[in-house]
């Protein structure tokens, strides 16, 4: 887990600065993407492996969260943002809760390594949903 939290810590700023140059879409796109070989590096690995997946993980959130956050940010007026962000949150806890809830009863009853193949497979659909319907907002849409 130290591992996960240097790589992630040491690649904040340089992810910010790619983002303003290249959008948000990408590495949104790239941040699905890249959990899935991290994910199953991490579940089929062994030590040395772990050590790599970590940091591919940690770089996969980094970069889904921060672009997904800038985009929003982007496309969600001033005035309105209050209103979105908690609808958005409490949806998101919602899911999050039954998630592992779900998560843990896979775990304990099939397979412990069921919820993370799961969602490795899970991230390929949400790509394509970023893919097919996300786009980036022009710059004379953004708020400034």
């Amino acid at each position: 887990m130290t591992v996960l939290f240097i790589s992630m810590i040491t690649a904040s700023f340089p992810v910010g600065k790619l983002l303003d140059r290249i959008g948000r879409r990408i590495p949104l796109i790239a941040s699905y993407l890249l959990m899935i070989p991290a994910t199953l590096l991490f579940i089929y690995g062994n030590y040395y492996t772990t050590l790599l997946a970590m940091p591919l993980i940690g770089f996969s959130m980094l970069l889904g969260f921060t672009s997904s956050q800038a985009m929003f940010a982007d496309l969600v007026p001033t005035s309105q943002r209050g209103k979105v962000t908690g609808s958005v949150n409490f949806f998101a806890y919602i899911f999050m809760a039954l998630g592992g809830v779900i998560g843990g009863l896979l775990y304990d009853t099939v397979s412990p390594q069921l919820p993370f193949i799961m969602s490795a497979i899970l991230a390929i659909p949400a790509a394509l949903i970023v893919i097919m319907h996300v786009h980036e907002p022009k710059p004379e849409d953004r708020e400034a």
